[in-house]
């Protein structure tokens, strides 16, 4: 083979190289222009959620000066979300205020001292809020959503709340530091806030299992089965509680799950009892 041939094949080569590499950098560049929007927009909605009066709902009547910005798809912040520290961080959401971004935030929850800080929404599919923010945009953070199989308003023996595992840190990717003891020790609740009511929420297990296994169980055939589900999924813990949790049949689970990656298929998954701590209204 001649050397000019070499040369043009080392050319093309060269050629095709640069253009994956072109390629791959402007995939990972727009992926974190859409993980900063995501999180923008995540932060704004927070801001919303604090708002003391409902925002102007979309049926109100635009101003006629034409200098008014257009306005938003989500309310105009008011004020930071804050946090009682008189109620363990109990956050103070208006869902009032929430309606104008999404009919579908049915919760928010909150765990100190972490990335989660989220609205958590329910739809008719477990797909649509893979892909999509708490207001309907298309976004790679996704939502936090409820398993649409679950009934509404956390009346089920297990409600599976679901969340991405994102490289930035961001949404559910925090979870699967229970595997660390140390990790619960200083995180051992949650809080989650409904418009009926705040809730404490008290871990007790957290382990990598099957997108299969019977941690997505929902409901139980009788308080027997329940009761045996419960006493499972604590022996699987990688986390020892701190105080004993003690659980009846009378309480309800509220389990967080997202990706893990030590197995294909594989997930985090994080299991806690709901302790109503104040109703709302």
């Amino acid at each position: 083979m001649s050397d000019r041939v070499l040369s043009r094949i080392a050319v093309v080569v060269a050629i095709i190289f640069l253009c994956a590499a072109v390629f791959f950098a402007g995939k990972v560049i727009h992926q974190e222009i859409e993980y900063k929007k995501g999180n923008d927009t995540y932060d704004r909605i927070g801001q919303v959620a604090s708002a003391e009066n409902p925002a102007p709902s979309a049926s109100s009547e635009p101003s006629s000066s034409p200098e008014q910005p257009e306005p938003s798809a989500i309310p105009e912040p008011v004020e930071p979300l804050e946090y009682d520290p008189d109620d363990v961080n109990f956050p103070n959401v208006s869902f009032e205020a929430l309606k104008d971004v999404s009919e579908d935030i049915v919760a928010w929850l909150y765990l100190p001292d972490s990335e989660i800080n989220y609205p958590v929404t329910q739809t008719t599919d477990n797909d649509y809020y893979l892909t999509h923010l708490a207001d309907g945009t298309y976004n790679l953070n996704g939502c936090l959503f409820v398993d649409y199989k679950n009934t509404p308003g956390f009346a089920d023996e297990n409600t599976l709340i679901y969340g991405h595992h994102m490289q930035s840190g961001r949404m559910f990717a925090c979870l699967i530091n229970y595997a660390d003891q140390e990790y619960y020790n200083e995180h051992p609740y949650l809080y989650l806030e409904t418009p009926e009511a705040r809730y404490k929420v008290v871990l007790f297990s957290g382990y990598t299992t099957e997108s299969w296994s019977s941690a997505y169980n929902v409901r139980f055939g009788n308080e027997d089965d329940y009761v045996n589900w419960l006493n499972e999924v604590a022996s699987k813990s990688d986390f020892s509680v701190a105080e004993p949790v003690t659980i009846s049949t009378a309480d309800h689970i509220i389990t967080l799950s997202t990706c893990a990656y030590s197995f294909e298929d594989a997930r985090y998954v994080v299991h806690g009892k709901l302790v109503e701590r104040t109703p709302r209204g």
